[in-house]
């Protein structure tokens, strides 16, 4: 095994090495397209105001995807030529944007990969996090629109050795302290892990243990989890601006849409219905612990 020590001697030279290789300068030129003019406040509603300095204080909602559903966005995905985690990503953009009716929305995602063979054989995962940026127009029908986040995908995964801190230092970005940079809400998929797994030595016996998440990175992430058969939505949001009644609707709206669009992939993004009408604004209202 690499011992730890050179492990972050070696990333460091990695990082250097990146920002020198001959390619880092296409995916810098990439991503700076993508962010040449300003991104709109999505402005998502929460049930409190949002505290002057950003919270990490978090929960999490666990919610085992219905096995027929599952069928139904996996043939969907399939005569598209799409993944699972593209169809249900692209239903989570159309969710944003009938929450705030903002169609130019920023989603944060993760990406892994090792672009230099130096760091083939070097220990430890190398994820970074890429902030995907989608313009919805309302007349598409889903179908195309999927055709659209595909590609934005798969452009971005191609360019993901780009440092995410080097973008908001290039495009000037100026932090809110009250909130992340460039994107409230996540939308990424989980390593498989294996409900129950146990390993065993001679002598030893372990076993995983459940841990319940009690943090939050943004405001809303939803993770996609593969859990032996089946397919878990933890979906962490911050308890300093939602309840969880609140999330639940939310929840239930993003499976509401994905069966509309499961049932008819040619709807347009306009006519997709959300199961209860939203606020659009965010209260300001205090809060008192009773």
């Amino acid at each position: 095994m690499v011992p730890l020590e050179l492990q972050y001697s070696d990333y460091a030279i990695w990082q250097v090495k990146m920002m020198d290789a001959p390619f880092m300068k296409k995916q810098e030129e990439y991503w700076l397209s993508m962010y040449n003019t300003k991104v709109p406040e999505l402005n998502l509603y929460t049930d409190y105001a949002r505290p002057k300095v950003i919270s990490t204080e978090g929960k999490s909602l666990y919610t085992y995807v219905e096995d027929e559903l599952i069928k139904s966005i996996d043939e969907l995905s399939r005569t598209r030529m799409t993944t699972r985690f593209m169809s249900m990503f692209a239903a989570y953009y159309i969710l944003l944007y009938k929450y705030t009716d903002i169609n130019d929305i920023v989603v944060g995602s993760s990406a892994e990969g090792r672009a230099l063979k130096d760091m083939e054989n070097v220990g430890g995962a190398f994820i970074g996090t890429v902030a995907l940026r989608s313009r919805l127009n309302p007349g598409l029908t889903f179908t195309e629109y999927l055709q659209e986040v595909k590609e934005m995908i798969l452009n971005a995964y191609d360019n993901s050795d780009y440092q995410l801190d080097c973008l908001l230092e290039n495009i000037n970005f100026q932090h809110d302290p009250s909130k992340n940079p460039l994107f409230d809400t996540m939308f990424i998929s989980a390593v498989s892990k294996n409900k129950g797994q146990k390993i065993e030595l001679e002598g030893l016996r372990f076993e995983k243990y459940p841990i319940h998440n009690q943090g939050s990175k943004v405001d809303l992430l939803f993770e996609l989890i593969q859990e032996d058969n089946r397919l878990l939505l933890e979906i962490q949001f911050a308890v300093k601006l939602y309840r969880e009644e609140t999330v639940i609707k939310i929840r239930d709206n993003y499976f509401h849409i994905i069966r509309q669009v499961c049932e008819n992939p040619e709807i347009l993004l306009r006519d997709l219905k959300l199961i209860n009408s939203v606020e659009k604004k965010r209260p300001h209202i205090p809060v008192f612990d009773i």
